[in-house]
């Protein structure tokens, strides 16, 4: 795991200094795939800076712990150690949270239909119900739009420049 940590962060530095190559500045496409990529790198190399400090921090309580006299410091460090131990543990279940391989569609937009089906008026409804519910959950991370209660198709689409933001009343289908 570390190992791979230690690429990312130098893979991270390689980046960053890509961005400030000329070179690199006058194309505009080159530059803005690599500051993506910096960017999709920089909580991870965040979190593993974190992680060291948090190690520096725990070698040097147990140094005083060991070499020190008084009573009142080897306290101190003792309960700086467990405090530490504790965040190094929270630090390594988020590092390896960050190194799961990213979903190549997270990026995409969803386009969601709904239809009533058979059942006439409680198919309606429970369509309206439904739509109602993934557009909430949709909220949570992007802008939805769309249409839906009352009507017998619902539609919406997430984060896409063509549909209208989902404040505006009487929000159309989207268009193609």
């Amino acid at each position: 795991m570390f190992d791979k940590l230690r690429q990312i962060e130098e893979r991270y530095g390689e980046l960053n200094r890509s961005l400030s190559d000329p070179q690199v500045i006058g194309q505009p496409a080159v530059y803005a795939k690599t500051a993506k990529a910096a960017a999709d790198l920089a909580d991870t190399v965040r979190k593993f800076d974190d992680y060291k400090n948090v190690l520096a921090r725990v070698s040097e309580a147990r140094h005083i712990l060991a070499e020190d006299a008084d009573r009142e410091m080897r306290e101190l460090a003792q309960a700086e150690i467990d405090e530490l131990t504790a965040r190094q543990a929270k630090l390594e279940e988020e590092l390896r949270g960050l190194l799961i391989p990213r979903d190549p569609n997270d990026d995409k937009n969803v386009f969601l239909e709904i239809r009533a089906g058979a059942g006439g008026d409680e198919a309606g409804l429970f369509a309206a119900d439904l739509f109602r519910m993934y557009t909430k959950y949709a909220s949570r991370w992007s802008r939805a739009a769309g249409r839906g209660a009352g009507s017998s198709t619902s539609a919406a689409c997430t984060a896409c420049s063509v549909c209208p933001p989902p404040s505006r009343a009487g929000a159309s289908t989207p268009r193609r």
